[in-house]
């Protein structure tokens, strides 16, 4: 691996920019790189230019030159994941350091879980002035009737924000997909801020998630990808399967070869099923009983 060169203002600058992420473990990094090459598949026309954030560039070799390989030493996930280790506050930093270094154009980050099954045009279409990309609309969080959302609220009702009462009143969108158009990178600095003072005062795990959606619903328009964009968090091990059969054949030819393959034979996985609750759960609801 060798350091991308300085950024140089020419018409050969993406306009459009593509980011996943992918550390610590190699089934996360073979996740990214079947996201990433799917990404490929699908952008036939789209002036892409793709961007993997890595703590192990050799592993996405294959990608040849159609990826700009990020190379993220210990100290710098450390940092990035901040003073409480919270795994989830890495993707608000990783995309303002894509920002900075892309500072024009439109920008769409992926978790590694996830792989496109339509061209990748159509989810940048939906981007603009006040106009961002979610991946799915899940609830609306002042409503939603489950036991987790009301626990959730109730917690939630004893969080401030500069001094204030956080909101309640917007949906919970699934954030495994996040697209932003330039007007939105001021909004990058309120994320991190949001998570860094949300966090201590409640370590759970989708306050990354909750912030971005409430800052993107009142920044304007925000439209779902999940037509674009399979996020398959809740059939991962079907799909960490498949991905690990398809991943030898993926990587023995040229890169046109994969990007063929992967439309010709698309990633197919069962229906999400519903969760088995677990003997520890199961006693207590024996034990609640009257």
């Amino acid at each position: 691996w060798h350091p991308a060169p300085p950024l140089l203002r020419s018409r050969a600058v993406p306009r459009v920019h593509l980011v996943t992420q992918a550390y610590g473990r190699d089934d996360i990094r073979a996740q990214a790189l079947y996201a990433a090459w799917s990404a490929l598949a699908y952008s036939d026309g789209l002036d892409l230019g793709l961007h993997v954030y890595t703590d192990d560039a050799a592993f996405f070799a294959p990608l040849g030159g159609a990826a700009d390989v990020r190379v993220l030493s210990p100290e710098e996930i450390r940092v990035w994941r901040g003073p409480h280790d919270f795994v989830h506050r890495l993707k608000p930093l990783l995309i303002q350091d894509l920002v900075r270094r892309f500072p024009d154009g439109k920008l769409l980050y992926v978790d590694a879980d996830v792989v496109f099954t339509r061209p990748v045009r159509e989810v940048f279409d939906r981007i603009g002035p006040c106009r961002a990309v979610l991946h799915v609309r899940e609830y609306d969080i002042a409503t939603h009737p489950t036991k987790q959302l009301r626990r959730f609220r109730r917690r939630m009702r004893r969080v401030t924000f500069r001094g204030r009462p956080v909101a309640l009143d917007h949906a919970m969108w699934n954030a495994g997909a996040v697209g932003l158009d330039a007007s939105h990178f001021p909004l990058l600095d309120e994320w991190i801020a949001m998570v860094d003072e949300i966090y201590p005062q409640w370590p759970y795990w989708i306050h990354e998630q909750y912030a971005i959606c409430q800052l993107l619903e009142r920044a304007g328009e925000v439209s779902p990808a999940d037509d674009v964009v399979l996020h398959y968090w809740n059939r991962k091990d079907a799909a960490v399967a498949a991905i690990g059969r398809e991943l030898p054949v993926l990587r023995a030819g040229p890169l046109e070869a994969a990007r063929a393959h992967l439309r010709a034979h698309p990633l197919v996985l069962p229906p999400p099923g519903r969760r088995r609750s677990t003997l520890r759960e199961r006693l207590l609801r024996i034990l609640r009983r009257p």
